[in-house]
């Protein structure tokens, strides 16, 4: 009886593997295996990061380095989910293929379906023949910062924003995906009314062995006065500006008054916001000062066999001496400590950085004319101790339907910006950041701190041998600058409409000697007020 019970079980059991066996077969049979490309349906640029899912599962990839990917699905039938931020998601039946060349369209952030082309006309979007990505002036305003163009991360696909290491206001490269070169300029042309701005940067001497970085054109414009910001993209999109426009256009499009029914309006605004250092320099906390692993180079063994760290040494800079164990040492400042590492020395340098921007502007019309006047008032505490900067901005913008086929319209800013301690770029010996890199782990904040000069008032820091190395606690309390900065910049134009429309502008550019530009702006905005 057991030996026939037996047999059963075991048939049971082999007919079970059996299915087991094929179903796994079956399941494998079915499974799919697809690959493919994901490009930018603008410029044909290849996409990193984008999100491929087969849909109602949780099976997904994403495109590496080069925009491609690999996916197994559970059936040559299922549909592909296909996400990017910035672009517009794509639900792609697979229907057996097993490869995929997919192009993503932008997804612009607009909240009208009319935007500003590159000759100054508002038309509807769909009509272009080029890419545009509008973002509005109210989406400026939720997180100011010194430079406009920051403001744009994250806000516009394929809009690479690097802001300099120079601290508040200092330039800011704007680079388009797709537009790069070995040798010419890459960057964006801006234009403000349909007027190309200098977008230089305004550098002291030095390039790559150091100097300040005192900002570019577009650092110097209000956020409080720009009514939208389009992004061209595209050969049309710049046909007006030539070559200049090769990598793209940013065209800014200041406010104007009187848009509302009423004939005066007020508007204040305030923001306060906070920065702190978030990316820093990852820097090892194993091997302190010395040379070959050893307390050697600038160090020294005394009669108690304690070494002896001697700053005048050439050998003092950099980490490549023994690991750092708590062993006793005589410091750089001649105490005696432990040898060991300082992980937070560099982070807990800087200080939480202060930025407050209070705005106030009067606008409206009168009979056949329009005003806005604007007053910004900014204040920034930079993250750099004792290093701050102010800046005041001064808009006006006026408009005169001078006769029903003829008008004129004017617009004008005026910058004045007052910056103490700013940080030295590259080799510069108040480069914070360069200063930390090449010192050795083990030198602490409380030595350089505690001992800034001796009795004679001459700078003491960890590395005596070099004039481009130094106490960054002296930089930012003895070794004080000082730059004050005016810029000014306007246009004036005058068209006349008919079967053609006549367009004559006048520009006007200054940076140093800007006062002569106010007179005018005052003569003008006199003239204007006659018409009351």
């Amino acid at each position: 009886m057991k030996k026939g019970k037996t047999k059963s079980n075991l048939s049971k059991l082999i007919l079970s593997g059996l299915f087991l066996i094929s179903f796994s077969l079956i399941s494998y049979s079915q499974s799919h295996t697809v690959v493919g490309t994901i490009f930018d349906n603008d410029d044909n640029s290849s996409l990193i990061g984008v999100t491929i899912r087969v849909q109602n599962t949780i099976i997904g990839t994403t495109t590496d380095i080069d925009g491609k990917f690999n996916l197994r699905t559970n059936s040559p039938n299922d549909t592909l989910v296909i996400s990017f931020i910035g672009y517009k998601t794509q639900n792609i039946p697979l229907k057996g293929r097993t490869k995929l060349d997919v192009y993503l369209s932008q997804e612009a952030t607009v909240l009208d379906d009319v935007v500003v082309t590159a000759l100054g006309i508002k038309r509807e979007k769909k009509s272009l023949g080029y890419s545009v990505t509008e973002v509005s002036g109210e989406d400026l305003q939720t997180a100011k910062d010194a430079n406009v163009m920051n403001q744009l991360s994250g806000k516009v696909a394929g809009l690479d924003i690097t802001s300099s290491s120079g601290g508040s206001a200092s330039s800011t490269k704007i680079v388009m995906r797709g537009f790069n070169s070995f040798t010419g300029d890459n960057q964006a042309l801006i234009v403000v009314d349909g007027v190309p701005i200098d977008n230089s940067v305004v550098s002291s001497a030095g390039g790559e062995w150091g100097g300040s970085d005192f900002g570019s054109g577009v650092s110097d414009i209000n956020p409080d006065d720009i009514e939208s910001i389009s992004v061209l993209k595209g050969a049309s999109a710049s046909a007006l500006y030539g070559s200049r426009a090769a990598n793209g256009v940013i065209l800014i499009t200041t406010k104007k008054g009187g848009q509302g029914n009423s004939k005066m309006e007020i508007d204040f605004s305030t923001n306060t916001s906070f920065e702190i250092p978030y990316v820093m320099w990852k820097l090892q906390n194993e091997y302190g000062a010395g040379r070959n692993g050893q307390f050697s180079g600038p160090w020294m063994i005394n009669s108690d066999g304690i070494p002896v760290f001697d700053p005048n040494i050439d050998a003092a800079k950099g980490s490549w001496g023994p690991r750092m164990e708590g062993q006793t040492i005589i410091d750089w400042d001649g105490k005696e400590r432990e040898f060991s590492p300082q992980p937070n020395n560099y982070r807990d340098y800087f200080r939480t950085g202060i930025l407050a921007n209070n705005s106030i502007s009067v606008g409206g019309k009168f009979k056949s004319n329009n005003y806005r006047l604007t007053l910004t008032d900014l204040r920034n505490r930079d993250i750099i101790p004792n290093s701050n900067m102010n800046r005041t901005n001064i808009g006006l913008n006026l408009g005169s339907q001078l006769h029903k086929r003829v008008r004129f319209n004017m617009y004008g800013s005026f910058v004045n910006q007052r910056f103490n301690n700013r940080v030295g770029l590259s080799d510069m010996h108040n480069n914070v950041n360069r200063n930390y890199i090449h010192m050795p782990r083990n030198v602490s904040n409380e030595s350089m701190e505690n001992y800034i000069m001796d009795e004679n008032g001459k700078a003491q820091t960890w590395y005596m041998n070099w004039p481009w190395m130094s106490n960054p606690f002296w930089d930012h309390q003895y070794e004080k600058n000082f730059d004050n900065k005016n810029r000014a910049f306007g246009n004036a134009s005058l068209v006349i409409e008919g079967h053609l429309k006549y367009l004559g502008r006048v520009v006007i550019f200054a940076f140093k000697n800007s006062y002569g530009f106010i007179i005018f702006i005052v003569l003008i905005a006199l003239w204007f007020i006659r018409s009351f």
